[in-house]
């Protein structure tokens, strides 16, 4: 199918911020202006607010080299196969809108339709939610995705389309948490029904841009820590001397000249909840705290929760990052703490380190599977029970909370649950309904929550499995105890009070 590139309004928001630079803003989905007119007037005036008028100021977008835009991202994306009529750009001043002091980097490109221009922009330490799409155009549609290569084939993106009499615009987004970068890609034409801008994203992943994460143990000598409470990372010694703090946590300082000390700690904090610790810790950051959310480092699912500091404008530009997710009976806690030095390639080698720590963080090979079960029983009264069963599908299992006895209600709880490379079991679809019964035995269900979420980790040491019910707003209240039952109980006829 032939595409045509947009007339008027749609050539001038991609075709010109593609060929000058210029931004203009993105309204969030939903947000869109009163009409057409309205929309190529707020796009000139913010063009003209980027940019300044065309008398008496400079284009702030600058044109660069390939290797000048990787310098000031990480995980830079690459320039997909067959592209044609590229132009790297960045944009002078937007660095006081990133943590770590990175400006915004701009790709265009065209494909194997020359009148379809691509637009691709990323930023290192930008927020999640900032605008750096440079569109001002009405979604008509907003859809989530998945993109197969970045992040592993779990990164999580956000699509968006706008129709108008003179064409289509697509938009995607995604954010890596990791590391804290904001990406888009946008284009436009007359027609782009069954196209998928999701593909072009995944064709701009780049392994070589993945942080460094060095030759075989075999020819570095690299070495692997061990903690007490089950994690793991791998590190060089020549480049990082490893400290155990205390039975809890380990601190890993990086060897090599900076502007200050470079140091990733990581702890196991019994008894917290992630939000809650990271609220306390970064109380006094103020106002330009970045709070992002995703996927907590070497698991599948097991929701993290990322706080960044900005970098400090004067002295030593010391800035911090902290991750926190649930663990076990508590949380596991990665706090890295570097130092800007103003050299691009010293700064980014340091990052790059500190980065692959992070990343190497495994958990041991518990196989703990076969021992979540059965039947647990609370540990004070033994009068609420869960039962336990695996699913045919692999990880998954069935969990039913309720109290055995027969009472004319009860609480019911029904999930379905994945283990974790942890060695906990991970819900966010539990259904909780008290159920009431009536003297013929019958009963009526009123349901109190639907896909609540939470955690179920067994304890070997303690022989001891322990629930905790994020659903739960009293925080001392969220976690409950539980031993094997020394009893049978049919958990079906549990739930109907037979």
């Amino acid at each position: 199918m032939k595409k045509k590139l947009i007339g008027t309004v749609c050539a001038f928001v991609i075709g010109a911020s593609l060929i000058t630079g210029c931004a203009v803003q993105v309204p969030a989905a939903g947000n869109t202006s009163t009409d057409a007119a309205a929309s190529e007037e707020a796009a000139v005036s913010g063009t003209a607010e980027e940019e300044g008028s065309a008398v008496g100021m400079a284009n702030p977008w600058v044109a660069i080299t390939e290797e000048e835009a990787e310098s000031h991202c990480v995980r830079l994306f690459k320039i997909p196969d067959g592209a044609e009529l590229i132009d790297w750009m960045m944009l002078e001043g937007s660095e006081s809108e990133s943590v770590v002091g990175e400006p915004l980097i701009q790709l265009s490109f065209t494909t194997d339709d020359p009148e379809m221009v691509f637009q691709a922009r990323a930023q290192q330490g930008a927020p999640e939610d900032k605008d750096i799409a440079g569109l001002y155009v009405e979604w008509a549609a907003e859809d989530e995705a998945t993109l197969a290569n970045w992040g592993g084939g779990h990164m999580p993106a956000k699509c968006f389309r706008s129709v108008s009499d003179t064409g289509m615009v697509d938009l995607i987004t995604w954010y890596d948490v990791e590391i804290g970068i904001l990406y888009t890609l946008s284009t436009a034409a007359e027609d782009l029904d069954g196209f998928d801008i999701r593909a072009v994203a995944e064709a701009m992943y780049d392994p070589d841009n993945e942080p460094f994460t060095g030759p075989d143990e075999e020819e570095t000598g690299e070495m692997t820590y061990m903690s007490a409470d089950g994690w793991t990372v791998r590190y060089d010694p020549a480049v990082f001397e490893s400290y155990e703090i205390d039975e809890h946590t380990a601190q890993f300082v990086y060897l090599g000249e900076s502007a200050g000390s470079n140091v990733a700690s990581i702890s196991y904090i019994e008894g917290r909840e992630p939000e809650e610790y990271l609220d306390e810790y970064t109380a006094e950051w103020g106002e330009d705290t970045v709070k992002v959310e995703g996927i907590f480092p070497g698991t599948d699912e097991t929701p993290g929760f990322w706080r960044m500091s900005p970098a400090a404008e004067e002295g030593s530009g010391l800035y911090e990052t902290v991750i926190a997710g649930a663990y076990r009976n508590g949380i596991l806690v990665l706090d890295c703490i570097e130092h800007k030095s103003g050299d691009e390639a010293a700064d980014m080698l340091v990052s790059d380190m500190m980065a692959n720590v992070i990343d190497s963080l495994a958990y041991g090979d518990y196989d703990l599977q076969a021992e979540y079960e059965g039947l647990w029983a609370e540990k004070t009264s033994e009068r609420v029970v869960i039962s336990i069963a695996s699913k045919e599908e692999e990880d998954l299992f069935d969990v039913v909370i309720t109290w055995h006895e027969a009472l004319p209600q009860k609480d019911l709880y029904t999930m379905t649950a994945r283990y974790q490379d942890d060695g906990s079991l991970y819900y966010e679809d539990c259904t909780h309904v008290i159920r009431q019964f009536a003297d013929d035995g019958s009963y009526e269900d009123t349901v109190q929550y639907e896909d609540g979420s939470g955690l179920l980790w067994y304890a070997a040491d303690e022989e001891t499995l322990y629930w905790t019910d994020y659903t739960v707003e009293d925080k001392e209240e969220r976690v409950q105890t539980f031993v094997r039952a020394a009893f049978d109980v049919d958990i079906e006829k549990a739930a109907e009070n037979q």
